[in-house]
């Protein structure tokens, strides 16, 4: 019943900015030229408010321009001298409440929109009353449940207004600002009706713009389980995106929520995708909490593909970024603290566990935080075994579930009391609630059911009206060209007659010269075919030769990577029989080297292709081995960094026999006496070479091992196989000991494959 939670951008992005704003008619220069053209009175004053608007809806809020605005407001009301257009006035009063609202000055102007709905209401104006309830609307909070029911009637008017008054477009905007806001406050059904209802308008106006509607159905849809249908509506905000080139921050929303989606659908690679194409818009438009908040969703979506390690690690160094926002640091501890859990580490979640519950006890009881707060502390409690405590978090789970309209949390708040009760043996109540969530989610999956019957009817619906409204266009284009081809028709049958003779004439001694030229063309074609066979009939041969060649290579890599194998399983047969510590020492480093080897071959004979080898897991591979092979793994840290590249065998050989000496080095020499320590392995490119480096934070060579000894065979062996690579050998072993090899890969076979990246794992 766990579903690993994610963050919605909505915590930083207000809801209600999603909806679509209103546009001026025309460019500002456009509706300058069009008043100095007007000579009436009444005219002039409407196409200074259509000015003023358009200076208003202007980006920003440029004091230039809310004077200008200002100042046209003005102008219009002194031509309409007395208010003898009401019309004017009334939309007079509406522009100012938009003027001030964007100037910040809140107060006055909500009193001129009540005055500008006063007017409305009593001079019976049917459309400034649909735009002053809109606009009205814009002065109640979201975030408070009394604002957000006076927000939500307001555009009820406004929609119904603009419906009465035919205008599509603005109803379908309303319809989309009322669909969020009831999301907002939990009526899901109504939410998910008036969303489908303000498509179906955007559509039957004509306008390209139905992103915003997209995602409102598409989050509406991940929060009730509806993860297809979630994606299908992301997924068609991002094509409307895409379509119109748009390359605005909203970019970063759309991404966030085509990952929750492919998340939920359990496509975790796909949502890492997604989420990463976000975080770096964030970072294009300096976005910091969206940067944070993807950066955390990136992580989840690593942990939940099984690499819970690198996903802390991730998160480990994003934690000191963390801004002093309750929102942004409750997903964080949430997020972290599930992972700890998914990795066993039960101290680790405790301590996050801790820090939410410090944010979580100052908030009030219907905010987001306590139902994050809720889900991490139930499934602690039952991964450490605190039963009691269990189901006191199921029962507040629950509590709080129904205060929010959260019918996934209700269902999993059943699920967490009855394995409360089976672990504490209270049996009797155990069946209770099981049969309470299994009667929960048949109720859900009906509801889910007669959702999906509904949204089928309803497409079906627009479907065949627009199917008739297709038909009835076709049948008039059909009728028009019946109707201009009539007029021709006696003119083409006039000149095709006597065309017809000529061509006649014509078409006879073609046919002659045809005939002549396709015998001709037939006798070459089946020379063609011949030579066209014989070519197939060669490549048929030269793949089967190239298919028997890589089956040859892979069979020689697999028997030398065997014969390798037997020498391990000899020299580990032999060291059993050795009283020499030195004589067993030596049999250990050959038989890491005959490992290193041994472990080149197999990859090759596995891999795709023979004649390279994937470095990242070579190298991961080998030091796994390595610190599992050593006497005090216990006390030593290996980082590793290895950017993705390949290898041919010639060049992978001596630098996994040089990684296996400078590692094995590390492991005896630097850290004596029981000293801990650090070991960092890094592969990388740099400048068109290829870079190998092992760093400790040991002894060094001072206090260690010189390479001038006789028993520093390794440093040797490195110095020889860095000559077999054409390379160049660095060390420093002032602090620790650094061995840095630099050498020039094989460009013909030693590509980054696409899509490369860099893995960085701390063991």
């Amino acid at each position: 019943m766990y579903r690993q939670p994610f963050i919605f951008l909505v915590l930083v992005m207000a809801a209600s900015s999603i909806a679509a704003q209103d546009k001026p008619v025309d460019p500002i220069p456009v509706l300058q030229q069009q008043l100095k053209q007007v000579r009436v009175a009444g005219a002039q004053a409407k196409a200074m408010l259509v000015l003023a608007d358009a200076y208003i809806l202007k980006p920003g809020a440029e004091k230039q321009d809310m004077d200008s605005a200002l100042l046209l407001i003005k102008a219009a009301g002194a031509l309409d001298k007395g208010a003898a257009n009401r019309e004017l006035k009334g939309v007079s009063l509406i522009l100012l409440s938009k003027l001030y609202r964007e100037q910040g000055q809140l107060d006055t102007g909500k009193q001129s929109c009540l005055q500008a709905l006063n007017w409305a209401r009593q001079h019976q104006l049917p459309v400034q009353l649909a735009y002053a309830n809109r606009e009205i609307a814009n002065y109640f909070s979201w975030e408070k449940p009394d604002e957000l029911t006076a927000k939500i009637g307001y555009l009820r008017q406004a929609v119904e207004h603009f419906k009465r008054t035919e205008r599509i477009n603005e109803e379908a905007q309303a319809l989309e600002l009322l669909g969020d806001c009831l999301s907002l406050q939990g009526d899901t059904e109504e939410a998910l009706g008036v969303l489908h209802a303000s498509l179906d308008r955007y559509k039957a106006s004509g306008t390209g713009d139905l992103q915003g509607v997209h995602i409102l159905l598409g989050r509406i849809y991940l929060r009730i389980s509806e993860y297809q249908q979630a994606l299908r509506y992301t997924m068609a905000a991002l094509r409307s995106m895409e379509s119109k080139k748009d390359t605005t921050v909203y970019w970063i929303n759309i991404y966030n929520e085509v990952g929750l989606s492919y998340s939920r659908l359990n496509d975790h690679q796909e949502a890492q995708y997604y989420f990463e194409k976000g975080y770096s818009l964030a970072v294009r438009f300096q976005e910091k909490m969206a940067e944070l908040l993807l950066a955390t969703n990136i992580a989840q979506a690593i942990s939940l593909q099984g690499r819970l390690a690198e996903a802390i690690g991730r998160l480990k160094r994003l934690e000191p970024e963390l801004p002093d926002n309750d929102n942004v640091r409750g997903n964080f501890y949430q997020t972290i603290g599930n992972i700890y859990i998914s990795a066993k580490r039960l101290d680790s979640a405790q301590y996050y566990l801790q820090q939410l519950n410090r944010i979580h006890i100052r908030l009030p009881q219907d905010h987001l935080m306590q139902r994050q707060f809720l889900a991490l502390a139930t499934r602690y409690s039952l991964e450490a075994g605190q039963y009691d405590k269990l189901a006191l978090f199921a029962d507040s789970s629950r509590a709080n579930s129904l205060q929010i309209k959260d019918p996934v949390g209700w269902v999993s708040s059943y699920y967490y009391h009855y394995k409360a009760d089976s672990a504490r043996g209270l049996y009797q109540a155990a069946i209770r609630n099981h049969v309470r969530l299994l009667e929960i989610k048949d109720s859900l999956n009906a509801q889910k059911k007669n959702r999906e019957l509904n949204r089928l009817k309803v497409e079906f619906e627009s479907e065949r009206k627009d199917a008739n409204i297709l038909l009835l266009q076709q049948e008039q284009a059909l009728k028009d060209l019946q109707l201009s081809n009539a007029a021709r028709r006696m003119k083409w049958i006039v000149a095709g007659a006597l065309l017809l003779l000529a061509l006649l004439g014509g078409l006879y001694s073609r046919y002659r010269s045809k005939r002549r030229s396709n015998e001709l063309l037939l006798q070459q074609q089946a020379v063609i075919d011949e030579k066209n066979q014989r070519l197939e009939q060669a490549n048929q041969d030269q793949q089967q030769l190239l298919d028997e060649k890589e089956w040859l290579l892979r069979e020689i890599h697999h028997r030398v990577r065997n014969n390798l194998q037997i020498v391990l399983s000899l020299l580990n047969t032999q060291s059993v029989y050795l009283d020499n510590d030195k004589a067993r020492e030596a049999i250990l480093q050959s038989q890491h080297r005959m490992y290193a080897m041994s472990l080149i071959h197999q990859r090759l004979y596995q891999a795709e292709h023979v004649s390279a080898i994937d470095m990242e897991p070579y190298v991961l591979d080998m030091v796994q081995y390595l610190q599992e092979d050593a006497v005090n793994n216990k006390l030593l840290q290996f980082v590793v960094s290895v950017d993705t590249i390949r290898l041919d065998a010639a060049q992978a050989v001596p630098v996994g026999l040089i990684l296996n000496e400078a590692i094995s080095n590390a492991i005896r020499h630097a850290f004596p006496d029981g000293r801990s320590g650090t070991i960092q392995v890094s592969l990388r490119r740099q400048e068109g070479l290829i870079v190998l480096e092992v760093v400790d934070d040991g002894i060094g060579l001072l206090a260690g091992t010189g390479a001038e000894e006789p028993h520093s065979m390794g440093l040797g062996l490195i110095a020889v196989l860095t000559r077999q690579l054409d390379g160049q050998l660095d060390m420093d072993g002032k602090n620790g000991l650094r061995v840095q090899i630099t050498f020039t890969p094989d460009d013909a076979r030693s590509q980054r494959m696409s899509g490369g990246g860099e893995t960085v794992i701390v063991v």
